[in-house]
């Protein structure tokens, strides 16, 4: 499954109409479509709002080893209007905390990303400039593997061509020209994704469920946890003592995601 982010809807409108998406009925907090391959959230503009959209795409139903793609507009110095690149780094300017998204062989150039709160208008490097990717990482690196967490993004404005002069028309027409280039770059990651091998954990999640008494829904969130951990960080051989002396397990399933988000892109594989 491909699960794109976007921002707005000139962002998702194209994208919308070549992937045949509908609109999902069961969903009130964003706005999503869906086709049996592909989800679509419109999270609105901001970092934050892009890890709520991603969080509660997830919850819609993303499971592991599914595919996480950011995909809008964004400024840089020099490059033309319409030019596609990937993201091999994204870097939150107000936490100044950086991810290494994993490069896998694709049609498209990569530069690195900064993500700021407010648009930037000096131009003064050669990065691209969005307000969405590093709240799109930190969400979705909680539920896929590192490689299948990604950001294209779409020229839309340099020192020739201001952001206050981005119009609804021109997004929808830089993105539309770019959707079939869009298209082949989710399906190179829906492969590689078919192609990952998943963790075996059963002797971790007999461990855990061992120790601690874990419902349903909790024991399908410690799997993913775990698979996640094992993907990332490597097998849980023994316990950590912080972790056995904890009761609950709501603690332990939160030790196990500050685990995995405090494990910058670089160390994963």
């Amino acid at each position: 499954m491909l699960n794109i982010v976007v921002a707005l809807m000139p962002e998702a409108q194209p994208l919308i109409e070549a992937l045949s998406l509908k609109r999902r009925a069961d969903s009130t907090a964003f706005s999503v479509y869906s086709s049996p391959s592909c989800n679509l959230v419109v999270s609105g503009i901001g970092k934050c709002n892009s890890a709520a959209a991603t969080t509660w795409l997830a919850a819609l139903g993303a499971n592991q080893d599914q595919v996480w793609l950011n995909a809008g507009i964004a400024g840089t110095r020099t490059e033309p209007l319409g030019s596609l690149f990937c993201a091999h780094s994204v870097e939150d300017q107000a936490q100044a905390k950086i991810w290494y998204p994993v490069q896998v062989a694709s049609p498209l150039l990569s530069k690195p990303l900064l993500t700021t709160d407010a648009p930037v208008t000096d131009y003064n490097n050669n990065t691209l400039h969005d307000m969405e990717a590093s709240g799109f990482i930190s969400a979705a690196l909680r539920f896929s593997s590192a490689e299948l967490i990604q950001c294209a993004k779409v020229v839309s404005d340099n020192t020739d061509n201001p952001v206050s002069a981005i119009t609804e028309p021109l997004v929808r027409e830089l993105i539309n020209d770019n959707t079939p280039l869009l298209q082949q770059y989710g399906e190179h990651l829906q492969t590689l994704a078919d192609d990952l091998i998943r963790p075996d954990i059963d002797r971790m999640l007999h461990e855990f469920t061992s120790r601690w008494r874990f419902s349903v829904t909790q024991q399908r969130q410690l799997q993913r946890l775990l698979e996640r951990h094992q993907l990332v960080i490597g097998e849980l051989t023994t316990l950590p003592e912080s972790l056995q002396k904890l009761r609950s397990t709501s603690s332990v399933l939160s030790w196990l995601r500050e685990a995995l988000s405090a494990v910058p892109y670089e160390n994963a594989p």
